[in-house]
């Protein structure tokens, strides 16, 4: 998921400001400004993170509302919202100017007087893209929820993942729970991080080792109904000699069915990756 800023080029100043909050913030943002080289497709390149992202902040300025490429992005966004429901657009103001009679309607960030005051509203919308702890995968047959967890725990670094897998033409769901224990360096880079602000960065450096770990990616769990799926793997960095004990446990839940199920493991570490739904201030 992803955040489409559009604007008109008058207010670049101002975009450049939201946008690297918004990425301190680890807000994935699209900028025209920052995404298109030359040589590119614009309207290619502006169509498909149209498409890819989740939410469109709309800057209203004098200069923007008279923007014909501004009108444009409005559009396509509205097209969205209102087909597929699949976009969010948050209009956010920052002069007086004439509001486009569709999003009159709609609750506005208001930057006119005070930058951090109209960030504060605008994050609030934005909650979705960074809960600390929790998130959801969702697919054409299924939705997972899932949170995590780390920190110290009988003097070790850990690193828990719990998910539930819900279908929607099957009667029973999916418990999925993965737990890291690290060795005696990684809760001490561990400290050494959240000394200085930055306790989330051991939780994505173990999701990146297991996204090109090929024995996790290959993981298609059979599961039985009277059996869970137990697996012990253990992924280290030899650079700086961090290593895990990863513990997984699988189960089916609900109505017994008589059959066995295949579950896609992997697929909670592409949806803690690709979301950056997990952010630590710990």
């Amino acid at each position: 998921m992803s955040v489409f800023i559009s604007y008109s080029s008058k207010d670049k100043d101002f975009v450049d400001n939201l946008a690297i909050r918004l990425v301190k913030d680890r807000i994935k943002v699209w900028v025209d400004r920052w995404e298109i080289n030359v040589g590119d497709s614009l309207i290619e390149k502006i169509q498909t993170a149209l498409t890819e992202s989740s939410f469109l902040i709309v800057v209203l300025s004098k200069d923007s509302v008279q923007s014909e490429w501004c009108k444009k992005e409005l559009n396509s966004g509205l097209i969205r919202e209102i087909e597929k429901k699949r976009v969010v657009i948050l209009p956010v103001i920052i002069s007086d100017c004439e509001v486009p009679i569709f999003l009159k309607e709609k609750k506005y960030a208001d930057f006119r007087k005070d930058f951090e005051h109209g960030f504060k509203d605008l994050i609030l919308s934005l909650q979705s893209l960074f809960s600390e702890y929790m998130g959801k995968l969702s697919g054409e047959e299924y939705n997972t929820d899932y949170a995590v967890d780390w920190g110290v725990r009988n003097n070790h670094y850990f690193f828990d993942i719990d998910s539930v897998t819900f279908y929607k033409n099957k009667p029973f769901s999916i418990l999925s729970q993965t737990s890291f224990d690290g060795n005696e360096i990684a809760i001490q880079r561990w400290l050494s991080q959240s000394s200085v602000g930055l306790g989330w960065v051991m939780k994505e450096a173990i999701v990146k080792m297991c996204l090109v770990n090929n024995d996790i990616m290959k993981i298609q769990a059979l599961l039985q109904n009277d059996k869970p799926y137990n697996n012990l793997i253990t992924i280290l960095d030899p650079k700086i000699g961090v290593e895990f004990q990863m513990h997984i446990r699988i189960r089916i839940l609900g109505e017994d069915t008589g059959k066995d199920t295949i579950y896609d493991y992997p697929s909670i570490f592409y949806a803690l990756d690709n979301n950056r739904a997990t952010k630590s201030k710990k």
